[in-house]
């Protein structure tokens, strides 16, 4: 993933970023992320896109902010900002490409969290799978985004891990200059080793996947055969 080094706590605020980030963390942390433009949001969570020209950076980056009304669900838990961090990095281990992770942190009063953020580089020119989803999608670009996918699903199941959000929204693609495609994912606080991954398996990611396109039984049937040669099964 990369080597940002975070230490953790849950009863103070706490950040980490690389040092050439950390001055315009400042200035968003201190309200300028008003500035930047809406992205995506929910009623818990927002991002905002931070531009080139706002941090002065050879790179845009995404700004996740989480702003927490649960008490009890993260006293003395890590916040989604901080699972996601780990989830970015078992799926890095594992050899899968991601976004990468500039600064991530906690506000905390006392035992509660009152907001958490998450950083990531700004994937430029890459666009989420959802348009697969579409009966009217280009066939040939849609097979060769779920073979991709199915190859990296199977290299994180081979290490022990669940994804548990495996949707083609959060996996972005690009189409390079020679026809090739190029597959990141990004969303990945669900990502937890087996052991601990609950009500989430193996199996349910490849059945949550799946069932996003439009495929006839014998294509669905192929990918499935190519994602088990691909684990090893």
């Amino acid at each position: 993933m990369n080597d940002l080094s975070v230490t953790n706590s849950y009863t103070r605020s706490w950040q980490s970023s690389f040092a050439d980030f950390a001055p315009v963390l400042e200035k968003l942390l201190a309200g300028a992320y008003r500035k930047c433009e809406v992205i995506y949001h929910t009623r818990h969570k927002e991002c905002r896109l931070v531009t080139q020209e706002f941090s002065g950076l050879p790179y845009a980056a995404v700004l996740k902010l989480y702003r927490e009304q649960r008490f009890f669900r993260y006293l003395l838990r890590p916040s989604m900002a901080y699972r996601e961090f780990l989830g970015f990095k078992r799926a890095s281990a594992a050899g899968i490409p991601a976004a990468r992770v500039i600064a991530l942190g906690e506000k905390r009063a006392g035992l509660r969290l009152k907001e958490a953020f998450f950083v990531t580089e700004y994937l430029a020119g890459f666009r989420d799978g959802d348009e697969f989803t579409r009966p009217d999608c280009d066939r040939a670009l849609r097979d060769e985004f779920i073979r991709i996918n199915l190859c990296c699903l199977a290299k994180l199941h081979k290490a022990g891990l669940v994804h548990g959000g495996f949707h083609p929204r959060n996996e972005l693609f690009r189409l390079e200059s020679d026809g090739s495609m190029t597959v990141k994912w990004i969303d990945l606080a669900t990502v937890l080793p087996v052991k601990k991954s609950g009500r989430f398996t193996q199996e349910k990611d490849v059945e949550r996947f799946m069932r996003e396109f439009p495929l006839s039984e014998e294509e669905k049937a192929g990918f499935i055969s190519l994602y088990r040669s691909e684990k090893g099964i």
